[in-house]
């Protein structure tokens, strides 16, 4: 784990990081089929999904990946 601070305007807010407890792009996106992100309409407020510095629709990831 390792500790470090992020500096927001006048606040300074600490960081816990560490390794995720899912890995992998199927994994986390069975997680999230599954939670309050499927309700999200707005796709500017939906999780971000990347592939190399592409982003991906996160419907559309979750459709590929069999999950709708």
């Amino acid at each position: 784990m390792a500790c470090a601070k992020l500096s927001c305007g006048t606040q300074t807010k600490p960081l816990d990081i560490r390794a995720a407890r899912l890995q992998g792009i199927y994994d986390n996106m069975k997680f999230l089929s599954s939670s309050e992100a499927m309700h999200v309409k707005n796709t500017k407020l939906q999780p971000c999904v990347f592939h190399g510095t592409r982003s991906i629709n996160f419907m559309d990831m979750l459709q590929d990946l069999g999950f709708l």
